[in-house]
């Protein structure tokens, strides 16, 4: 008998009431799950880390009912949290029948699907981290019982405004029942460092991760406003179901009708993205699901581990912003085989060799670090969400500070928050120092606004068929006639933030825009570091490669947008060169100057730049809904740590500038 065939018999017999319902259709456990489920048992905390579509769910659900069996658990027991209200939709069919096997009660809370009832809880409760914060600040009482928190896809939230919060809602559970008698279990797509991710959470946690060995099998092709190469290399292939990704939500309506010209079945091409509505990206996602021969074009909405089928494989319009995301996206298709498959579409010489690097990194499983940094706006979020909490008591600056500790913020700068927002009507201060909710925070909470750091800019309209009187879904601007859905509309009335559509056959230009926000993808010095190598073939990492030419300076330094702006910006305002940077590439510099010179750059430079193009830089940062309700010396700090500026010095300052006049480097500089 091998030793995974044992293990497997091991595991079963322990898996007394739950083997069945979950296991019994597979001849054999998959590795995450011979790893993870004794740990479970014996009741242990884990950061699970391996890649999509490899078991994590039924790894950790499947022996957690089985202790709540064994325990006799009563009341809401398992807190399940995903990133997604599409991802708690898709976790619960994939549970529902084994727990119902098991006359095990599981229900949803998010704002589509109230379903969770605090007088009659359901034993599982999947509910996403501002249904959570709802439930928290209205019925802290229910999870008295709790016994096990489950976060899933976790590197989807952390080190986010979103995953912040999650933070300080996991420190109130703590503080309402203690910690001791809860496990935590983190399921995570393979990230590059697990422990510290873990760490950010909870304590005294173990580690599994299970890398898998799959062949990609890629094939970059040019975009020419055509699709029939590939679709000739596709049915070369015997390729029949496609998912397609792009950047943005305009691109994904765009190369959907492109195909529906092109392709011999327009009536099987989906589309889902975050501005349809609920009702027809599910219907993309069934229809993809169901049949053999389709195509799907999203945007990152279907990164996710949202089930639908097997896919033959993934496209690429444009390459994506990380190894990390290719991964996930790549984690799609050919889930039956070892053998991905994948097709790169590039406009540009900078996108082919930009989709080479980053395809061949993911091929030896390099992926991204991740710099951390806490996001200070949540707790202005937070005090407001606690305040919310116990309105009944009130609360203290003491009790505040115990809540946003996880962030590392000091006392006084918690003081100043609360300040902050005594003077702008949120909050109020009453005998003894207590604190009460005021004007505007009861705003918050009867528009629904008090629990999410989501940052909606934009005031969006509703559209809806006139004919089937349907949403389709929402957009922020308003043409005449636009596309959605794969489909083109004329708009035929507008009543109050609503638009009532109609189908017609083709649409005229009218140059007006109906998604906001360009997509514009944030690659960061990590990945930028290995476009370089690939580029300047013998470059060591550490070196900067320069040439000057009529009378300019070409610095490539691959730091990315941000570190590049800000450079760029340093030596314009503090040195009055003329400086810009292209891309987050390379510098350049209207001047023959010395790199040495363009790289000594003082703390005092940077902090005095960043403080005065900071809100230049905060609207590409994602700090969340609540960031403008911070003091505004909170705000510049918020920024500093966002932007981490320490580190953009210790790469210029440990660069050492290699002039490549003689490089042969024409292709990369016309890219």
């Amino acid at each position: 008998m091998s030793d995974e065939v044992k293990a497997d018999f091991d595991i079963k017999k322990r898996l007394r009431y739950t083997w069945q319902p979950f296991f019994s259709p597979f001849s054999r456990l998959l590795e995450v799950q011979r790893q993870t489920i004794p740990f479970i048992l014996e009741q242990r905390n884990l950061v699970i880390s391996s890649p999509a579509a490899t078991g994590k769910t039924e790894a950790v659900i499947a022996p957690i009912i089985e202790r709540m069996i064994e325990g006799n658990w009563q009341g809401l027991s398992v807190l399940y949290i995903s990133p997604t209200r599409a991802l708690v939709n898709d976790l619960y069919r994939r549970i529902k029948n084994p727990l119902d096997y098991l006359d095990i009660t599981v229900t949803r809370k998010t704002m589509d699907r109230p379903e969770f009832n605090p007088k009659r809880p359901s034993s599982v409760l999947i509910t996403t981290p501002e249904s959570f914060d709802s439930l928290l600040s209205r019925h802290p009482e229910v999870f008295e019982s709790l016994k096990v928190v489950c976060l899933d896809e976790l590197h989807l939230l952390d080190n986010t405004v979103r995953g912040d919060q999650l933070r300080l809602l996991l420190q109130r559970l703590r503080l309402i029942m203690g910690s001791e008698n809860i496990n935590f279990y983190a399921l995570s797509a393979t990230i590059a460092d697990p422990y510290a991710m873990g760490r950010r959470y909870f304590n005294n946690f173990y580690v599994v991760v299970v890398r898998t060995e799959r062949e990609i099998d890629y094939r970059l092709l040019e975009f020419k406003n055509d699709v029939s190469e590939l679709l000739f290399e596709c049915r070369k292939m015997g390729l029949h179901k496609l998912l397609v990704f792009c950047n943005t939500r305009k691109q994904t309506e765009d190369i959907a009708l492109l195909f529906k010209r092109t392709w011999s079945y327009p009536h099987r091409v989906f589309v889902h993205h975050a501005s349809l509505s609920k009702k027809e990206r599910e219907s993309a996602e069934q229809a993809m699901n169901r049949e053999r021969v389709g195509i799907c074009v999203a945007t990152m909405t279907l990164e996710l581990g949202i089930d639908i089928g097997d896919i033959d494989a993934v496209v690429l319009f444009s390459p994506p912003f990380s190894v990390t995301s290719l991964l996930q996206r790549l984690g799609r298709g050919n889930r039956r085989t070892n053998r991905l498959i994948a097709f790169g579409l590039y406009t540009s010489e900078w996108d082919k060799i930009l989709f080479r690097v980053i395809f061949e990194l993911a091929k030896i499983g390099w992926i991204e670090g991740e710099s951390y940094s806490p996001k200070i706006s949540v707790a202005v979020q937070q005090i407001l969400s606690y305040t919310h909490q116990k309105q009944r008591v009130g609360v203290t600056l003491d009790s505040i500070s115990r809540v946003v500790e996880p962030l590392g913020l000091t006392r006084e700068s918690v003081r100043t928050i609360i300040e902050h927002l005594i003077d702008k009507r949120y909050l109020r201060v009453g005998p003894h120092e207590i604190i009460r909710g005021n004007e505007n925070m009861a705003k918050l909470v009867e528009r629904g606004h008090i629990h999410s750091n989501i940052d909606d800019k934009w005031r969006q309209y509703e559209v809806v068929d006139v004919v089937t009187g349907k949403s389709i879904g929402k957009v922020e601007g308003l043409a005449p006639s636009f596309a959605l859905k794969g489909r083109f509309w004329a708009v035929k009335k507008i009543v109050r933030r609503t638009a009532f559509v109609r189908q017609i056959a083709k649409v005229s230009p009218v140059g007006k825009k109906i998604f906001r926000g360009k997509g514009r993808g944030l690659w960061d010095f990590r990945l930028g570091a290995e476009l370089k190598k690939a580029l300047f073939q013998g470059v060591k990492e550490n070196e900067l490669p320069y040439f000057e030419k009529d009378n300019k300076t070409f610095v490539f330094h691959f730091m990315g947008l941000i570190y590049g702006y800000l450079w760029a910006e340093i030596l314009s305002r503090r040195r009055k060169l003329e400086a810009g940077d292209v891309g987050g590439i390379y510098l350049l510099v209207n001047k023959s100057y010395k790199p040495e010179d363009l790289i000594n750059i003082t703390e005092g430079e940077v902090i005095n730049t960043l403080d005065e193009v900071g809100s230049a830089i905060s609207r590409f940062l994602n700090l969340g809904s609540f960031f403008q309700l911070l003091p505004k010396e909170l705000k510049l700090e918020a920024i500093h740590s966002a932007v981490n500026a320490d580190k953009m010095l210790t790469l210029l300052h440990n660069f050492i500038p290699k002039n490549i006049a003689s490089f042969g480097l024409s292709q990369t500089y016309n890219a």
